[in-house]
């Protein structure tokens, strides 16, 4: 999040990350600070709807649907194969 926040910042891109509710405080002030827009909930299942990854994942996705391709983009930061390069 603090990364893709930095990043949008530095490219006048908005940043919505979202967060389970039991990460540290500092972290989501930090990526508000950035100029994201940050959405903490509860930690729950990754099979469960409102579980932080799926949430981030459908916002990209309702960007899209509203605005057209290149209004929103899911990072996938645990799936991403460039993570792990």
């Amino acid at each position: 999040g603090v990364s893709l926040a930095m990043v949008a910042k530095a490219m006048g891109l908005k940043c919505f990350v979202a967060m389970p509710d039991d990460a540290a405080l500092e972290k989501s002030v930090l990526v508000e600070a950035l100029g994201a827009k940050v959405e903490r909930v509860r930690p729950v299942s990754i099979a469960h709807r409102d579980h932080f990854v799926n949430v981030a994942r459908r916002k990209a996705n309702d960007a899209v649907a509203e605005h057209g391709k290149g209004y929103g983009y899911f990072a996938d930061q645990f799936e991403n194969l460039a993570n792990f390069q």
